[in-house]
């Protein structure tokens, strides 16, 4: 990650990596409480929540339309740390219990979905309390289940540097904060997390995404 493919406000927000002498790490900015986005293409994305939720309405079993996103979520999810499954494969991974013939990395994209059910779990059971670090240290922890080769420790935020793209730091695309720093960019992220006045940005869709942006950011475990 080169300083000067960086506008001058994120570098400001560059620190120097002890691990790796002459490369940096970017401290992500405060979590937005405001955006300003096209208001038609904000619309369009609610039509078509609109839409899927009529649909929805008119099915006996809702489970069979929320499985099906769960899963494909699982899987895109997965495939941005590299994960080569496909839904297919997840599938019969699921009906099957076996991962003879398919993708070595299957458990992992499986292990999401057991992951991502269990944190949807807690939050219908204690609304915005459940975002804590000790539910995101648990969700890691079931999703490195039975991982083999896992390069850190299951459950506990990351004690390397990691980096997106490139075989060295020094020519990767983005280099999050160092080790010592995860936790409280955590912190201020569960912050406005567990913060239930709707004021900050205007809708959900758009608060989930701002959300989703942040935690990749800082990217608070080690790939599998």
């Amino acid at each position: 990650m080169r300083r000067i493919d960086l506008s001058p406000e994120r570098q400001e927000l560059l620190v120097p990596l002890a691990s790796h002498p002459g490369a940096f790490g970017l401290i992500p900015p405060p979590t937005p409480l405001n955006l300003n986005l096209p208001l038609q293409e904000v619309r369009r994305a609610h039509e078509a929540l609109g839409l899927l939720q009529a649909s929805v309405t008119a099915l006996p079993n809702r489970y069979l339309v929320t499985r099906t996103f769960d899963r494909r979520e699982a899987v895109r999810s997965s495939q941005i740390e590299g994960t080569g499954s496909d839904i297919d494969d997840l599938l019969t991974f699921e009906a099957t219990g076996n991962d003879e013939g398919l993708p070595p990395d299957v458990l992992v994209t499986f292990n999401y979905v057991m992951a991502l059910e269990y944190g949807l779990r807690q939050v219908a059971e204690h609304g915005v309390k459940a975002f804590t670090i000790e539910l995101i240290k648990e969700l890691h922890k079931r999703l490195m289940e039975g991982v083999p080769h896992y390069g850190d420790v299951p459950g506990q935020i990351r004690q390397r540097q990691n980096w997106i793209a490139g075989i060295r730091i020094y020519d990767a695309k983005f280099v999050p904060p160092p080790p010592d720093r995860v936790e409280e960019c955590l912190t201020d992220l569960l912050r406005v997390l567990r913060t239930r006045r709707q004021k900050r940005i205007s809708t959900r869709s758009l608060w989930l995404s701002v959300l989703r942006l942040c935690t990749h950011s800082l990217r608070p475990s080690t790939p599998s």
